[in-house]
């Protein structure tokens, strides 16, 4: 295999992958990493629409109306060097724009699942649902299999790839105050998510009492 069929393979192969990759890199991380045959094949899948995209995009700018004069154009190093330019900014481009396409598209399947009665899919767990997917502050409590539970502001948590865990805190501050009270403050449960299979409990409580008490105090 010569220089140039080597060239061409990865030209074919790699802007898939790299476009992959910033997907991985700005998405949330999965708990179930593809085989590697499977990331070739995609890679592969995407790489088609981002090489015809930049070939016409690069045909367009040198108005190059026929594939012979395409290829033979890109037998010049600083043409080559262009169109790998172009490839390399719509890899980067597709990899942007590969989740909320997914996402999109997504919605488009759940949608038309309702309409047939169907139950809703979705590829995101009830972990992510339940706290990833939501930016907001929560007052959690946590309740073990031996009864004990721990109450807290989740400060942070693990990713779908990770094992199950989360840290959760209250600021010594909020002690200095006389009425801050958590079972007053934090009372109503908003939603519950059970890990039926550890008999892990967690209550997701409501902070309107506690936002309204904190805004009190800087009046």
């Amino acid at each position: 295999m010569d220089i140039s069929n080597i060239i061409a393979l990865l030209i074919f192969i790699l802007p898939g992958l790299l476009s992959e990759s910033v997907s991985s890199a700005l998405g949330c991380p999965k708990k179930d990493s593809p085989s590697e045959i499977r990331l070739a094949v995609k890679g592969i899948m995407i790489s088609i629409p981002i090489i015809v995209a930049s070939s016409i995009i690069y045909a367009s700018i040198n108005k190059l109306w026929s594939i012979n004069l395409l290829v033979e154009s890109l037998n010049q190093i600083s043409n080559l060097a262009i169109y790998l330019m172009i490839v390399f900014v719509l890899s980067v481009i597709a990899g942007v724009l590969s989740e909320p396409a997914y996402s999109l598209w997504m919605k488009l399947i759940a949608y038309i699942r309702k309409q047939r009665n169907l139950i809703e899919s979705s590829n995101k767990s009830c972990w992510e649902k339940f706290l990833i997917d939501r930016k907001e502050s929560r007052f959690l409590e946590v309740i073990l299999p031996d009864g004990k539970s721990e109450k807290g502001f989740a400060y942070c948590y693990s990713t779908p790839n990770e094992e199950k865990s989360l840290i959760l805190g209250i600021d010594e501050v909020l002690f200095e105050f006389e009425d801050f009270d958590v079972e007053r403050l934090f009372h109503n449960v908003k939603e519950t998510y059970i890990d039926i299979e550890k008999n892990v409990v967690i209550k997701d409580y409501d902070m309107s009492d506690y936002i309204d008490w904190q805004e009190s105090k800087s009046e």
